[in-house]
């Protein structure tokens, strides 16, 4: 029983002690109140800084659909060249369902299904 109230005058005892400590603090930090609030300004200023430069989700997202559009004109680029190459027709198909042209990524995906019907990757999907 004397265990379970040990918390209970820990507490009582802090909460007597405390404003004598933080009293006693203050008289010794009193003499550097100029410094202290410096670095609480420029902590302060830091943590806008930082905030300000951290990219908006926009910014990521647009970043990620100029990749996605960028991926897209060098495979069409591929595919004008070989227009019958399985591989990248299967990954134009891709970044089109990404971007959301999903009839053009069915187009894609049946031309290339077209070409190799037995590949295992038409049989999962």
């Amino acid at each position: 029983m004397r265990y379970l109230l040990l918390p209970f005058f820990v507490i009582q005892l802090l909460i007597s002690v405390a404003p004598s400590i933080l009293s006693l603090l203050a008289l010794k930090l009193l003499p550097y109140r100029s410094l202290i609030a410096s670095f609480f300004i420029f902590s302060i200023a830091i943590a806008v800084l930082l905030i300000s430069l951290s990219p908006s989700p926009q910014k990521k997202l647009s970043n990620s659909n100029d990749k996605l559009i960028e991926q897209k004109n060098q495979l069409e680029s591929w595919l004008n060249k070989q227009p019958t190459h399985r591989d990248v027709l299967l990954n134009l198909s891709k970044v089109n369902k990404s971007l959301g042209n999903d009839q053009r990524a069915l187009e894609l995906l049946t031309q290339a299904q077209n070409l190799d019907p037995n590949n295992s990757v038409f049989q999962e999907n």
